[in-house]
């Protein structure tokens, strides 16, 4: 009897562990608007970029915890200010014939529930750009998720420096190191 009764306590305890850790994912394809924006000691620029690839995974844990993982793949050819001229200055500075895409790419980051503008987290962002790979912040706002669907805002600061791009210049223009990147992104589950 004691037997039974400690094997049954024993099946309780695994069954309970079990659910407690208890997890279930979600994977998207995902759409996103890309615009990007930057000065220069002339006048100022701003452009859009298409991704090719934005594939998003959200791992939800106990029923709470919501666990981020993106990988995004933009070529290079699709950036586009609506300036010949500059386009074809950025696509060669970002050699879009030896390195065609920017790929970014986030790493299971616990999401804290960032529902609006006024509410912000910051998330860790992987970013190659040619053969130079860094980590930038990017302020997430705007998430929300729901059956099968999600929806949120990334943006962030990139320093040409920092990835060993130089700018053109000319004798009277000068190109601000800083370029501000804005993501919006809608997912869609692809079991639906």
């Amino acid at each position: 009897m004691k037997i039974r009764l400690s094997l049954a306590l024993l099946l309780v305890l695994v069954s309970f562990c079990a659910n407690a850790d208890e997890s279930n994912s979600l994977s998207m394809s995902a759409t996103a608007a890309i615009q990007y924006s930057g000065s220069s000691s002339l006048h100022g620029f701003k452009g859009t970029a298409k991704p090719d690839e934005f594939a998003v995974h959200v791992e939800r844990v106990n029923g709470k915890k919501e666990l981020l993982s993106v990988d995004v793949s933009v070529p290079v050819i699709s950036m586009n200010s609506g300036s010949k001229g500059r386009d074809g200055k950025m696509r060669k500075m970002l050699d879009s014939i030896g390195s065609p895409s920017l790929v970014g790419h986030i790493e299971q980051v616990e999401i804290t529930q960032p529902d609006s503008k006024e509410e912000q987290q910051l998330i860790p962002l992987s970013i190659v750009i040619r053969n130079a790979t860094n980590e930038v912040q990017a302020t997430m706002t705007e998430w929300q998720l729901g059956e099968g669907e999600l929806t949120f805002e990334l943006e962030f600061n990139l320093s040409l420096k920092a990835f060993n791009l130089k700018p053109p210049r000319l004798p009277f223009m000068k190109v601000s190191d800083d370029v501000t990147v804005t993501v919006q992104v809608q997912g869609q589950s692809k079991t639906k």
